[in-house]
């Protein structure tokens, strides 16, 4: 009956069924949205980081993204170089109109066994658990019954809608290989599926509409150059899901300084899309980041060269010891 508020409802139950999950520009420094296999896989007690993105600020409302993770290896228990990784991640998502927002809670697990008896190779399973919400206000959708001349200005719409909010579960699922071939090098290669259970996303209560699966296959590697500090840090990423394909990749020149002082710098580019700076500082455990996309794509004019800003701040508590397994990380590593 109600044509405008019958197509707004449809257009958002469309973007929650078949709009791309979220993702990072600097997937290298969000660990546990990347692969849950990397839950743990930190050369310390425990790892605690965030990302923050913002993009599109000249294009209506400006799109925003946040995301915290904490996780932690636990190898009392297990068997000789096998640990638990656990962890907890979550991010929050704005976008553009209507208050779209998107909250995403999951509980992450992993479980790294060892292939060799100098414990430098790693074979990892990871699951995640949780829960995602997903909203839009009222408030600021226009109405066919606030269209009417007579209420410009202050109409109020009579329409009583009650679905803004949907609820559905999360499981996603990883495997993956870690192996470090000398102190200066080392390689992880990674693959995960996002929405196993293709869960229902409609805000007209439609089953036909669910999350399709989101496959990811990612790799990195650490190549120290000659007998100084420096560091070639190359990483790539391929996503797809439903019709939507990604291809992120670059490299990182790395240097650790004697005195725990690290410097990086970068570039990526996101195939038909952007060209990714980045630069990052890290001293005793504390990594910083910051990156931009430069638009590439048809968006470049509506973006009015102002894009995607990124920035990652990340904490390893360091051992008080270090165990015998060595250090073993996805690239980019500080």
């Amino acid at each position: 009956m109600k044509k405008l508020s019958i197509i707004y409802i449809l257009c958002l139950s469309a973007i929650a069924a078949f709009a791309q999950d979220i993702h990072f520009s600097q997937f290298y420094n969000s660990p546990l949205t990347l692969n849950p296999t990397l839950t743990g896989l930190a050369d310390g007690k425990f790892r605690v980081g965030g990302l923050y993105r913002t993009q599109w600020s000249k294009v209506a409302r400006p799109f925003r993204t946040a995301s915290v993770a904490f996780d932690m290896p636990i190898q009392k228990g297990f068997a000789d170089g096998d640990k638990l990784g656990v962890g907890l991640v979550f991010f929050h998502d704005q976008t553009g109109e209507y208050n779209f927002t998107t909250l995403n809670v999951n509980g992450s697990f992993a479980y790294h066994k060892v292939l060799d008896k100098d414990q430098r190779h790693y074979l990892s399973l990871g699951l995640q658990v949780g829960f995602t919400q997903k909203r839009f206000d009222l408030g600021d959708g226009t109405f066919e019954d606030q269209i009417d001349p007579s209420l410009v200005g202050g109409g109020v719409t009579a329409e009583n809608l009650s679905s803004n909010s949907i609820i559905h579960e999360n499981l996603n699922v990883g495997l993956s290989y870690s192996g470090r071939f000398s102190e200066k090098s080392a390689i992880y290669i990674g693959g995960s599926m996002f929405n196993v259970t293709q869960p229902k996303e409609s805000f007209l209560n439609d089953d036909s509409q669910r999350l399709p699966y989101r496959i990811s296959i990612n790799a990195g590697a650490e190549i120290g150059i000659g007998k100084g500090g420096f560091q070639l840090l190359p990483s790539v990423i391929y996503q797809t899901q439903a019709s939507a394909d990604e291809i992120n990749a670059g490299l990182g020149l790395g240097y650790k300084f004697k005195s725990d002082f690290n410097f990086i710098v970068g570039a990526y580019y996101r195939v038909s899309d952007a060209v990714i700076p980045m630069i990052g500082i890290g001293y005793k455990g504390v990594n910083a980041t910051m990156s931009y996309d430069f638009n590439t794509s048809d968006l470049k004019q509506a973006a009015s060269g102002n894009n995607a800003l990124e920035f990652s701040v990340s904490y390893v508590m360091p051992w008080k010891k270090l165990p015998n397994q060595p250090s073993i990380f996805f690239a980019p590593k500080f």
